[in-house]
């Protein structure tokens, strides 16, 4: 565990099932392979027992990718939601107790595969991204004009548009507001780190797909005399913002965990940290309920100009 005491059983045994998973780079001994065998096999029978198919397939998930720091926040998470049973974290501890005295430094793997250079902070699926930067060329050629002003599209289309825009102002500010609470805290918390790392490189992916949309319609654009340069500056700016917004929404299952590992950091010893982290993630849903129900009337039923 880091030098914070801050490390929950999730982050710890997530760390030591991607250093076995991950045969190339991490090694531990024949011993310690083993104990942390026996963990995995338990483990799976926890999740079973309990009809945990998320659990379950977020260790499926990480022992086919373990250098993911996503898949390995997911795991951690499913892994914390069962240590909430006191004799199971007990039973989880004494794991990890087990793979220290067969010679393992459980604080240095898990610091390893978390924060060494091998492991992969994840963006969005490569299916997906392919999917957007093929995408973009059409949109931004036959729709340029639509880029510029989404409100002027034809329905159906507008009310889709407006379904998506207002979803990802709600996903996108309930992230944003757990981001800023995030880093609000003094505490160095793993699981906030690795949450910030994610979602700092989703919207670097999403920036640099709305930037290459915006610029995709400069050449239609430039035909149409009603688009000065300043403008069209303008609309590169929106696309980007917009398409930021929306790969950032992406994160919004993520924040959830993070504000539970921050509080529970912060709270070792007390059930304090749901009440607040609840408090938390009712407020900013309703805040992000607000602005989404305002971009939804923006586009559907702006008001009349004055």
């Amino acid at each position: 565990m880091d030098d914070s005491g801050s490390d929950s059983v999730g982050v710890v045994i997530a760390g030591l099932v991607g250093a076995t998973a991950d045969h190339g780079r991490q090694h531990l001994a024949a011993n310690a392979t083993i104990v942390v065998g026996r963990l995995v096999a338990r483990l799976s029978h926890r999740f079973s027992d309990d009809d945990d198919v998320s659990g379950g397939l977020a260790l499926e998930r990480l022992e086919a990718k373990p250098d993911s720091r996503l898949r390995l926040a997911e795991f951690a998470a499913a892994v914390d939601r069962l240590a909430t049973d006191k004799a199971f974290r007990s039973e989880l501890n004494a794991f990890i107790a087990d793979t220290q005295d067969a010679g393992v430094d459980v604080g240095a793997v898990t610091q390893k595969v978390w924060d060494g250079p091998n492991a992969a902070v994840s963006g969005p699926n490569r299916v997906f991204m392919f999917i957007m930067v093929f995408l973009i060329v059409p949109i931004g050629w036959r729709g340029a004009s639509y880029v510029a002003d989404p409100a002027t599209l034809p329905e159906p289309w507008l009310h889709v548009f407006a379904w998506a825009a207002a979803a990802a102002t709600y996903l996108s500010t309930v992230v944003a507001v757990v981001f800023g609470y995030v880093f609000a805290f003094p505490r160095d918390v793993r699981a906030a780190r690795v949450f910030a790392g994610i979602v700092a490189n989703y919207a670097g992916i999403g920036a640099l797909l709305g930037s290459l949309l915006g610029l995709r319609a400069a050449y239609p654009l430039y035909y149409d005399e009603n688009y000065s340069f300043v403008r069209y500056i303008g609309i590169v700016g929106n696309s980007t913002m917009a398409l930021t917004l929306a790969a950032v929404a992406l994160c919004w299952l993520l924040s959830v965990g993070a504000v539970l590992d921050v509080l529970r950091a912060n709270f070792p010893e007390s059930r304090l940290h749901r009440a607040v982290a609840f408090a938390l993630l009712l407020v900013a849903n309703r805040v992000a309920w607000a602005s989404a129900d305002a971009v939804w009337h923006m586009l559907i039923a702006p008001p009349p100009s004055k």
